[in-house]
């Protein structure tokens, strides 16, 4: 909803009006993710609304992430569940310090439970087997903490070279591209600083599924900010960044077919992914009621 020195977002402060005007029993936030599995999010327990959830998912054949990537300050109700473990919005853990400020937390004081719903575009099954890893985990984070954090330096490299001015109509794409690369390294401490005692005791990189998470998760930062990077340059871009537009044409062609070597991720229908969002819906409404 803002950010520290920011004014709130017009279409935030008429959410806002809207909350504390009808002040529901339930709100939702339908999210969409390009590769993976679906979790939910809750802003506090809701009896039946895990099963409900999962028996979509299983009736849509969309795997749940075993232990979802996102919310590591979330208590985690395997397979696919995360619910926020304080009472108020201020114990959300999330240390960008923004999701505290969001509005589906503003509706706690109202006594009103947010969910949050995300779905994949292509899934990978892999997501939720729960077999043990291999290895050790702190070898799996290592290994995945590298990788994202190599490619990241790719992309500072490719930053620096960049030499024109941005059109300002294209300045979202620079900003969302230099935002994810600045937070690159600060994901990688979450993961090796992950406690999860009192969060359902769901260690990261302790199972086959979850080291897909993390694996794609570390894939899909930098992918995206490699193709956010290359939209701020246009589709014409400048002399001056024509071989920095080349040279990121090239990031993205490779880190798409490498995150398809790795998973082989199948397509989710649109029909399907339209499903699990309003039955979900549906579902969590009745059982909050």
């Amino acid at each position: 909803m803002t950010g520290e020195g920011r004014d709130p977002m017009p279409e935030s402060q008429a959410l806002v009006r809207l909350i504390d005007e009808l002040r529901p029993a339930v709100q939702f936030s339908l999210h969409g993710v390009e590769v993976g599995g679906s979790f939910l999010q809750l802003t506090r327990q809701v009896p039946g609304a895990a099963e409900v959830f999962r028996g979509v998912a299983a009736r849509q054949r969309i795997p749940l992430e075993l232990r979802p990537f996102d919310g590591m300050g979330w208590y985690v109700d395997a397979p696919g569940v995360l619910v926020l473990p304080g009472a108020q919005a201020a114990d959300e853990r999330d240390p960008t310090g923004f999701t505290s400020e969001a509005t589906w937390t503003y509706a706690m004081r109202h006594g009103t439970v947010s969910a949050v719903v995300e779905t994949p575009y292509w899934a990978v099954p892999a997501v939720s087997d729960a077999r043990p890893t291999a290895g050790t985990r702190e070898r799996e984070l290592a290994r995945l903490g590298e990788l994202l954090l190599s490619r990241n330096k790719q992309l500072e490299a490719v930053l620096g070279e960049c030499t024109s001015r941005v059109p300002e109509e294209r300045l979202p794409f620079l900003a969302a591209a230099k935002e994810l690369i600045e937070v690159a390294p600060g994901i990688v401490d979450t993961w090796t600083s992950y406690d999860a005692r009192e969060l359902g005791a769901a260690d990261l990189a302790a199972t086959v599924g979850n080291s897909v998470s993390l694996g794609i998760s570390a894939r899909r930062t930098p992918l995206r900010a490699a193709a956010m990077l290359r939209g701020a340059l246009g589709e014409r871009p400048a002399p001056a960044d024509a071989a920095v537009a080349t040279r990121l044409d090239g990031l993205v062609g490779d880190w798409c077919q490498d995150m398809e070597r790795q998973y082989e991720p199948r397509w989710v229908p649109l029909t399907a992914q339209t499903n699990l969002h309003t039955q979900t819906m549906l579902g969590v409404a009745r059982a909050a009621a």
